[in-house]
């Protein structure tokens, strides 16, 4: 399982970064250089 879900990403960063970093993951659907 190498494949890392949106949430893993969003889980290493903050509460307030993981609503705009997985905003935006999602929107965008970058990889975690989207942030």
């Amino acid at each position: 399982m190498e494949h890392h879900s949106v949430q893993y990403i969003c889980k290493t960063v903050q509460v307030m970064e993981w609503i705009i970093c997985c905003s935006v993951l999602v929107k965008k659907e970058l990889s975690i250089l989207g942030c």
